[in-house]
Parts: C-alpha cells; structure tokens; sequence
C-alpha cells in the first residue's frame, strides 16, 4: 500500500471537506489565477451547491492507495493505445492533455518538434566528433 499525504480544506464551523475553483483562466475566482482561497472555496461551494460558512482551515489527510493504482490483472487490462490514441477511452476528456489522442494538435506538435530538435542535437554532435577527432 501507497500512504499519500496532503493538506486539505476544511470548515471551521461545519467541519466537513471543502470545494474550491483551482483553476480558470477566464475568472478571477480561480486559486491559480488570484491566489485567495477565500474566493476559490466560495466559487467551488456555489458551484456544488453547498454552503460555505466563511472560516476555513487545513487538516492533515492521509491516503492508502494499494501499489498497483487499481490497475486491472493483466489478462484483464488493455493496451496503451486503447487510451493513448485519437480515438482511445480518455481522447475526449476536456481541459486535460492525454498524450497521444492528438498527434497534429499544439501540444503533439510541440513534443514532436522538441524530440526532433534532441534527435537533431544528437546527430549533429555525433558528426561534429567524427569529423573532427584527431587521429591517433
């Protein structure tokens, strides 16, 4: 088993699991966008209907999480290209990159041109020490 550890949100008042807007580029109520958790735990507690007493606090949490991450037996389990492909199981999940869904798209463009741009380093310095190595 897996032990993971974080600080989580949590009322003063009702003493239960608090929600919160991490992120968002289009408002000012994000956590990673303004940095005040007082107004990321209102806007996540309005968007899940909860309310919000307007003292929060942090609690130490634990995890047990066993170490194979619930993945299935392997006679059970499918390829990597049944989720890392553009029709794959996770393609269509919004606002999260899965390699692989797609290949021509920003991020798959930029991956590619980056390992060209490794691969070309590498080749080139291979040559640059061929071609100018003394001899012996």
């Amino acid at each position: 088993m897996l032990r993971a550890f974080r600080n989580q949100l949590v009322s003063q008042v009702n003493l239960e699991t608090l929600y919160s807007q991490v992120w968002g580029p289009t408002t000012d109520t994000a956590f990673w966008t303004n940095f005040d958790w007082d107004k990321a735990i209102k806007a996540g507690m309005k968007a899940a209907g909860r309310e919000y007493s307007g003292q929060f606090d942090f609690t130490d949490t634990y995890m047990y999480w066993p170490i194979t991450h619930m993945v299935a037996p392997a006679d059970q389990a499918l390829d990597c290209a049944a989720y890392h492909a553009e029709d794959g199981r996770l393609g269509g999940i919004a606002a999260v990159y899965m390699p692989g869904t797609d290949p021509r798209g920003p991020f798959g463009l930029i991956f590619m041109a980056i390992f060209a741009l490794a691969l070309l380093g590498v080749t080139g310095h291979a040559l640059l020490r061929l071609v100018g190595r003394k001899p012996s």
